[in-house]
Order: C-alpha cells, then structure tokens, then sequence
C-alpha cells in the first residue's frame, strides 16, 4: 500500500528509484540474515549467537562510521557538525574503499544513489566519486549475504544434525 501511496505521489518519474530502495533494503536484509545465521553456526548457545549478532550489528552500524570519520579527521579531513552550516564532503578514494566494505554503509549507498540525495544527514551532500555507482554498492552486500552462507553451510555440512 506504502508504494502505491508513493507512486501516486510521485509519479512513474521515481519508480525505477522506489524499486531499486525496496530492492537494496532486501540486499541489506538478507546480508545481516546471512551473518546471523553464520553466527549462529558458529556458536554453540544461543544466547551467545543472538549476543553476538547484536554486537555485530552495533559495530558495522554504529561504531563503525565513527572509526571511519575519527581517521578521515586524523589523516588531516575536517567534518563540519554545524547543520545550519552545510558542507560538501569530498572524500578520500582509500575513504570509499572501507566504507564500501560495510554492508549497512554500502546497502545505504545502493539505496541513495538513484535519488541524487547523498548526504551525511544534515551537515552535508558527499559528492561521490565516478567508481561509486549502483554496481559497486550492490556488489558488497551480495559478498555479505554469499560468504557468511557459504560459512555456515560449511560448518553445518560437517554437523550431525
């Protein structure tokens, strides 16, 4: 109902963007699903499977980006956390390369691209170099979904389920 709700207010002009959201929202989910289910091959409790996948979780959607932005300023980056002051980001190509290899910054990407509404939030537009494009996010999380299943069907292969 939501995308009919879209559609209609936004016209055909935005469908192509609607369906490459709902698209890389299912690329995200099935990417953090098939860590979980690695995590869950991995561990013998399930406390500490669901323990971990939370922390997992926190660290590629959270601490992660702080680490990231912390060493864009340390290697001589500034950021600006003025909102009423909007800057444009112009980052590093070693920036993107790490960043892309989160699947939640990667999948959030895939999702902006179509929309030319990169921003960090209210402090800024990121202008994105020529290699970021809908293939180079996509590609990232599809290596999220395929190599944690891959591990976990590895280890339960060799289980007596």
């Amino acid at each position: 109902m939501a995308g009919g709700v879209i559609a209609v207010a936004a016209g055909a002009a935005a469908a192509d963007a609607y369906v490459i959201l709902i698209g890389g929202t299912i690329l995200e989910g099935l990417a953090f699903l098939s860590i979980a289910l690695m995590l869950s091959t991995l561990t013998t409790k399930r406390s500490v499977a669901l323990g971990g996948g939370v922390l997992l979780w926190f660290l590629l959607v959270l601490v992660y980006s702080l680490i990231l932005f912390g060493i864009y300023v340390a290697m001589g980056g500034s950021i600006s956390l003025d909102p009423t002051n909007p800057v444009v980001y112009d980052f590093p190509g070693w920036w993107w390369g790490v960043a892309l290899a989160n699947p939640m910054f990667a999948g959030t990407m895939f999702q902006l691209i179509p929309t030319n509404e990169v921003t960090l939030g209210s402090f800024g537009q990121m202008v994105l170099p020529g290699y970021v494009n809908l293939g180079t996010t996509a590609l990232p999380v599809v290596i999220w979904i395929i190599l944690p299943l891959l591990v976990a069907y590895l280890r339960l292969r060799r289980r007596d389920v």
